[in-house]
């Protein structure tokens, strides 16, 4: 069943598809010449630089994830 198996995430998907892309070589993903391929900017398993905001949590949203996060983890 897949629900025993833990999903692989979204960059690292699309660099292995890179990979794929390029026969295995990882020399080859970084002379990538497609640049207007739309993974072109994700293929070394990493966000752009620049391309993700900061997420600025108030002290209230951080007490709620901290209760979430201790409930989740003393049930699993």
């Amino acid at each position: 069943m897949l629900m025993n198996k833990k999903l692989p995430s979204p960059l690292k998907t699309i660099r292995a598809k890179c990979l794929d892309c390029v026969c295995g070589s990882p020399g080859e993903v970084k002379l990538c010449p497609l640049d207007d391929c739309p993974l072109y900017p994700y293929r070394f398993g990493r966000y752009p630089e620049g391309s993700r905001k900061k997420r600025v949590l108030t002290d209230e949203q951080k007490q709620r994830l901290t209760k979430q996060l201790n409930g989740a983890m003393r049930t699993a």
